[in-house]
């Protein structure tokens, strides 16, 4: 079997994989850190804590060739320079070991809960959500978009009785990704369910659920406690037992309040970090943002008549937008009502129209964004840390 030599804070390692043994080297092995060596198997296959002693056999030198590496301390946008190197670090490797147990729990536990796969439409035609910026392509000489949400399609397929279902893929959206919590082309689970109950908080503690089994999970996997060990900090991420709720006006008053001169945030479509920062200090670093303005969310989201606002929620965990949970009403005229208030044209919307004019359920909709809470559980301060092949300004991996 063919290893390398790996140093971490004065302690030396085998790497074989994704697996790390700990190991003494005898002053006659004269090897250092980045060898790569030909280890004899036998001499640690029974080993169940998986250490090494100074008795490992290392057969030779593979090739006498040295397993270049790069410094782990370098700023990232050096290190997406040389990324197949940078993914050589033990702990870069084992981001995108916990980002698939991840995937590996949504699809276990959805399917538990009697959710079925699905696979919806990447290229688009005219069926677009709208009031974000479209990913615009060519399709053999007509013009066509990258799917920015896949909630339209799902809350499609509810009309055709498909009543529990979830899809977990890419999704695009054009615009800036010069930020640390935004990239153009991300994943996404997303999951859509027949209901006649609109009581949102009831979705929103289903969506608590999933997370807090997802925890539990997670600090269970073996290869993710004995490689972070307590540096993960799994057990200091909590959920709260009851969903800690604000709405969309009480958050900018708690803002507007200290800051009585920044207006503009009620006509932005988005909370911005500040606004957020004011919520956390009141709410804590895990809560739900509720009724936003009726112009604030896409035309499929349901109304509260009431309250004039929209029935969705954001859900917002250490100042990162983490994913969402809304209702969407089977009303045609309500629809059509929201389409003409969002000033979208009508034609562009007829498939899903006319989908939900042969229905009478209803639907509710979520979606995690799985680079976002990734970033939260392991404490990363940059969506490209959570992304294989990041795009980048300069010398990046795949620059487009």
């Amino acid at each position: 079997m063919i290893g390398r030599i790996y140093k971490q804070n004065k302690e030396y390692y085998l790497i074989e994989g994704f697996r790390k043994y700990s190991i003494i080297l005898d002053s006659k092995n004269n090897l250092k850190h980045g060898d790569l060596v030909e280890v004899d198997v036998s001499t640690y296959k029974n080993v169940q804590s998986e250490i090494l002693s100074s008795r490992i056999k290392i057969k030779k030198s593979a090739s006498g060739m040295q397993w270049p590496n790069i410094n782990p301390l370098l700023p990232l946008h050096k290190r997406l320079i040389y990324r197949t190197l940078d993914l050589r670090d033990v702990k870069n490797h084992l981001i995108f070991v916990i980002k698939s147990e991840i995937s590996m729990f949504f699809r276990k536990f959805f399917a538990e809960q009697g959710f079925m796969e699905v696979f919806t439409p990447t290229i688009l035609g005219n069926i677009l959500e709208g009031n974000v910026e479209k990913f615009k392509i060519d399709f053999y000489g007509r013009s066509a978009f990258l799917t920015m949400n896949r909630a339209l399609y799902l809350r499609i397929l509810t009309c055709s009785d498909f009543k529990n279902i979830y899809e977990l893929g890419p999704v695009f959206v054009h615009g800036s990704q010069n930020t640390s919590h935004h990239s153009s082309e991300f994943l996404t689970f997303d999951w859509a369910s027949i209901t006649d109950d609109f009581n949102l908080e009831k979705h929103i503690k289903f969506f608590d659920c999933v997370l807090k089994n997802l925890l539990e999970y997670l600090r269970g996997v073996k290869s993710i406690k004995n490689e972070f060990g307590d540096s993960l900090k799994l057990n200091k991420l909590v959920i709260p037992d009851s969903p800690r709720i604000i709405t969309y006006r009480d958050l900018i008053e708690i803002y507007l309040n200290r800051f009585p001169d920044d207006k503009k945030v009620t006509i932005q479509r988005h909370l911005s970090k500040r606004v957020i920062e004011c919520g956390s200090e009141k709410l804590g670093n895990y809560f739900w943002v509720i009724n936003f303005p009726l112009d604030f969310k896409q035309f499929y989201c349901a109304v509260d008549e009431d309250k004039k606002s929209v029935l969705c929620a954001e859900l917002w965990w250490n100042k990162i937008k983490i994913g969402s949970v809304s209702l969407s009403d089977s009303d045609i005229k309500k629809v059509e009502k929201r389409i003409k208030l969002l000033k979208l044209k009508k034609q562009s919307y007829k498939a899903y129209l006319d989908a939900i004019s042969y229905t009478s359920s209803c639907a509710v909709l979520g979606s995690i964004n799985l680079e976002r809470l990734l970033m939260v559980i392991l404490g990363l301060s940059n969506i490209r840390e959570a992304i294989l092949f990041p795009r980048a300004k300069k010398q990046a991996v795949l620059e487009p």
